[in-house]
């Protein structure tokens, strides 16, 4: 499941609070969690996440259209 703010494709932006390390991904289909929102990040690694996580921890570079 995807909401409408983070549909297949979204690209997202994450600075880790810890390191300052950044990582960019994209929303792509749920593979994991029913109701989560699934990201590829760059490093390949796949994980889920609920809207309020994405929405505090990451910055939308790109709605897909």
């Amino acid at each position: 499941m995807s909401s409408e703010k983070y549909k297949v494709g979204t690209k997202l932006s994450f600075c880790d609070p810890q390191t300052g390390e950044g990582f960019e991904g994209k929303v792509v289909p749920n593979v994991k969690m029913p109701k989560d929102i699934c990201v590829q990040w760059d490093t390949g690694l796949f994980s889920s996440y609920d809207e309020e996580w994405l929405d505090q921890f990451t910055m939308i570079i790109e709605n897909h259209q």
